[in-house]
């Protein structure tokens, strides 16, 4: 992946020069909020996705001699940083042109307008990527429950017996919206909704991860008794040890679909998209 790591103001939602796709949860911020307080650093970058068809960004990503930091994160892998020092005026110009979707960071970025509120101290550490060749994919965000789903929450559902080796090439080869696997100990399947609920008016009809929690889910009671994953095989290991009563297994969310549920200023459940690869934390640290 490559993006450009920048100070941004944190602006209210409400400005539209930030939109977030995900709904957050209180204990979260609530830990970031004080550690931003004793700290007043940000360690990891809040994940940005902006569209540059014009390819006006592009230049700044093409950076010339030694970088200044460089290590080798995995065999073959590395992380390499160069500092921008020419044209960044232009390049913020640039960029305020440009709507801004949040990826991943959704806690961060609230945490930050929370913490301006007190002190009126917004800026925040932020990586930009450019959402067709910044090198990051979507993958599924699956979901574990405690407790079975009540059977007459599956009537709309077509319900077709698969063998678990194959549930996710099945899954994949699937077209439409409300599509899924779901995991018991008793059974495998692909519940698919019956009823073709697309709408050109409401993009989260078009995403499967909110098809679910809004017709399987009991909303944000449910939120409370879901555990995430992007591994599969940790859904069938946890449902086959009786640590959970079943899973469901989602195909990926789209970046098309983020940016159309954000501009929209509707929300997805939490959880509903797994950004990777996820930028380093520590790697450049930012005084607020």
């Amino acid at each position: 992946m490559e993006g450009i790591i920048a100070s941004i103001e944190a602006e209210p939602y409400s400005v539209k020069a930030v939109l977030p796709h995900e709904r957050t949860l209180a204990t979260p911020k609530k830990d970031q909020l004080e550690l931003l307080r004793k700290t007043q650093m940000n360690f990891c970058p809040i994940f940005l996705i902006y569209s540059d068809e014009e390819k006006e960004i592009k230049r700044w990503l093409t950076p010339s001699g030694e970088p200044k930091i460089q290590f080798e994160y995995r065999s073959g892998l590395f992380c390499r940083l160069w500092q921008i020092k020419e044209d960044t005026e232009k390049l913020s110009a640039v960029f305020e042109k440009r709507q801004l979707f949040i990826a991943d960071g959704h806690h961060r970025y609230e945490t930050a307008l929370a913490f301006s509120k007190e002190n009126g101290k917004k800026s925040v550490m932020a990586i930009l990527l450019e959402k067709e060749g910044g090198g990051s994919i979507i993958l599924s965000a699956h979901r574990l429950l405690k407790n079975l789903i009540e059977e007459e929450r599956f009537q709309g559902f077509c319900r077709e017996k698969v063998n678990k080796d194959n549930l996710l090439d099945i899954l994949s080869e699937r077209e439409g919206v409300g599509i899924f696997g779901m995991v018991t100990k008793d059974e495998t399947c692909i519940l698919t909704l019956k009823e073709k609920i697309r709408s050109a008016d409401d993009p989260l009809k078009r995403v499967d991860v909110a098809v679910l929690h809004d017709v399987v889910f009991d909303g944000e009671q449910e939120e409370k008794n879901v555990a995430y994953t992007k591994d599969a095989k940790e859904v069938f290991a946890r449902v086959e040890s009786g640590e959970f009563a079943c899973g469901f297994l989602l195909r990926p969310t789209s970046f098309q679909s983020v940016m159309d549920v954000a501009l929209a200023s509707l929300y997805m459940p939490g959880k509903a998209t797994y950004f990777f690869p996820k930028p380093f934390s520590g790697v450049v640290m930012h005084k607020v």
